[in-house]
């Protein structure tokens, strides 16, 4: 519909239509309740494959450590939360009121379609997770390193012109 047809208008309509609260924010308590675990399950995760990792391989290693601990991460926080990501969506794409909560979300699409209806999609989202997530780990560890260097290059000046050995070229 024309409405939805920018940010804008879809940002202008929903307001109009539900109110700026309800309109704009329906679905924020699913989210925060999906991204807690999700995050914790995502972090726990790759800092033990990556920790046993660096301890079975070593330094030689390191690279092929981050990408199976960040590709891993990414698979394992979709296979614990995706009912909890499915109910998000649900309630975020009916109209405002559709649902009474989480629970009530649930438990109609439960009579609804099936216990499988929390798991319809997993597919796409587990084909797509490994690689993503191995890579922005592998990306965020690389500008780490690189600015953990940086820093020790910088204070390593510092000291040095502070012995007087003048600027440090």
């Amino acid at each position: 519909p024309d409405k939805y047809r920018n940010t804008l208008r879809t940002a202008v309509s929903l307001a109009r239509d539900h109110g700026v609260l309800r309109g704009w924010f329906t679905g924020t308590g699913a989210t925060i309740v999906r991204e807690v675990p999700q995050c914790a399950v995502y972090f726990v995760t790759y800092d033990t494959i990556r920790r046993v990792c660096a301890t079975a391989a070593g330094a030689k290693y390191e690279t092929a450590g981050i990408v199976l601990a960040g590709g891993s991460a990414g698979v394992m926080q979709w296979v614990v939360t995706y009912p909890l990501d499915v109910i998000k969506s649900r309630i975020q794409a009916f109209p405002p009121g559709t649902y009474n909560g989480m629970a009530d979300c649930a438990r109609q699409s439960l009579r609804a379609e099936g216990p499988m209806v929390f798991f319809r999609g997993i597919e796409m989202a587990l084909l797509r997770a490994f690689p993503l997530h191995a890579s922005i780990f592998l990306t965020c560890e690389t500008i780490h390193g690189f600015l953990a260097k940086l820093r020790e290059e910088q204070a390593e000046e510092q000291r040095w012109t502070e012995k007087g050995g003048g600027e440090f070229e």
